[in-house]
């Protein structure tokens, strides 16, 4: 059964394959036989119903698929400085959409891997806090 009477199994289809086909949410809700973006973010909310999981499923695959292109179109735009524009642009939103996957991974440690101790530090900061310094 649809998540709601107003949408029929072939809508909620179409939605999903769009999704993993990489196409945002703004673009899909446009779409006046689309659900609103609202409704997705809800259903989506929901991962303990079968449409909740299939949408995260679903976005998952499409930001790789997103990725995949924003590679291609970089390598192949006749203008270089929109080919990075773009890629960029898709950079940025895959970072913030998801970002254990596609954001920055910083590590802070010393030359030889080890990690870095900051108590010192920390406890230096602090006391100059409380000082008034």
């Amino acid at each position: 059964m649809p998540p709601h009477p107003k949408w029929a199994d072939d809508q909620i289809e179409e939605m999903l394959k769009r999704m993993m086909d990489g196409e945002t949410l703004t673009s899909i809700a446009s779409d006046s036989r689309m659900p609103s973006i609202d409704s997705m973010n809800r259903w989506e909310a929901e991962q303990e119903t079968e449409l909740g999981a299939a949408i995260t499923r679903a976005r998952d695959l499409g930001f790789m698929v997103r990725a995949e292109k924003a590679v291609a179109e970089a390598k192949t735009a006749e203008d270089a400085s929109l080919g990075r524009l773009s890629f960029d642009a898709d950079r940025w939103f895959l970072a913030h959409m998801r970002p254990k996957i596609f954001g920055t991974l910083i590590k802070h440690g010393n030359a030889d891997g080890s990690n870095i101790d900051l108590s010192d530090r920390l406890t230096s900061a602090r006391e100059r806090v409380m000082r008034g310094d």
